[in-house]
């Protein structure tokens, strides 16, 4: 009699663990849950707030919390398309990023290991833009080496895709054509004459003047412009086709591009509008 009252305690003290242990798996699992459902909620935020950002035109803002959701959830997927996307905007200047498109748009691919279409279309136009898998520092290697395994005739100095214009990069017959057309007439680039520096259209660091509207940022944004490579003689730059460089061209001027140029940076120089003139890409 006391063995089969013992071996029933034994029974019910094995069932009553085996319930308090399964209650600590489903208090876990649902645990795991409520952190993982955190994660998402707050990665959702921070698109949200991306989002809104690029609504009220807050581009700087915009960038930051990207980078910020970003650090956080490395392998969320809206995330990462939302900067593949935020880098190909072709404006404003500054923007255009389509090497950095192109990271974030193969980490959003293989985050979702090729199953989401929209990393996929993304994948595709920032290859495009980047100029194909050679925009990347190991891509020429791997392209080579896959050459070579095909004994293609190009293995020793592989072929480059010359990158898309920003406003066909979206895959259609259409676009392939113009782009095309665009290749073989050249495309219009502002140019400058030799005793002139071409300064490209975009944003640059400056130091801090006290008279730029972009502060504290510390950063300007300028159209194309040519300066005179050395200071110029006549400092009223009243001359034919000159002018006085603006607030914003005179920081670019003595900071940014200030090593190209020749004698005191901080000098005393004009600014030309450029001219535009076709010019067919690896001309020069």
């Amino acid at each position: 009699m006391g063995s089969v009252i013992s071996l029933q305690c034994s029974r019910t003290v094995v069932l009553e663990r085996t319930r308090l242990w399964a209650q600590v798996w489903v208090a876990c699992g649902v645990l795991v849950g409520l952190l993982a459902l955190g994660g998402c909620s707050r990665a959702e935020e921070a698109l949200e707030q991306h989002q809104s950002s690029l609504a009220a035109g807050d581009l700087n803002r915009a960038e930051e919390v990207l980078a910020a959701g970003l650090e956080a959830h490395s392998d969320h997927v809206p995330l990462l398309c939302a900067a593949a996307s935020f880098y190909l905007q072709e404006e404003p200047r500054g923007v255009y990023k389509p090497r950095l498109a192109l990271h974030y748009a193969m980490r959003a691919d293989m985050s979702a290991r090729g199953l989401d279409t929209e990393a996929a279309r993304l994948l595709g136009m920032a290859h495009r833009a980047a100029g194909g898998p050679t925009a990347l520092p190991e891509g020429e290697e791997l392209l080579r080496a896959g050459l070579e395994q095909i004994n293609h005739p190009d293995a020793r100095n592989p072929r480059q895709l010359r990158p898309f214009d920003p406003d066909l990069l979206e895959l259609s017959l259409e676009n392939v054509l113009e782009q095309k057309a665009r290749w073989e007439r050249g495309r219009v680039q502002p140019t400058c004459p030799e005793d002139q520096l071409l300064v490209s259209a975009g944003r640059y660091p400056v130091e801090s003047t006290g008279n730029l509207p972009q502060e504290p940022s510390k950063e300007v944004e300028v159209p194309a412009f040519c300066v005179l490579r050395m200071p110029s003689l006549d400092s009223s730059c009243g001359g034919s086709n000159e002018r006085p460089c603006s607030a914003a061209e005179t920081a670019v001027v003595r900071g940014p591009i200030a090593a190209a140029l020749w004698g005191n940076p901080r000098a005393v120089r004009c600014c030309y509008e450029p001219t535009f003139a076709r010019v067919k890409p690896g001309s020069n």
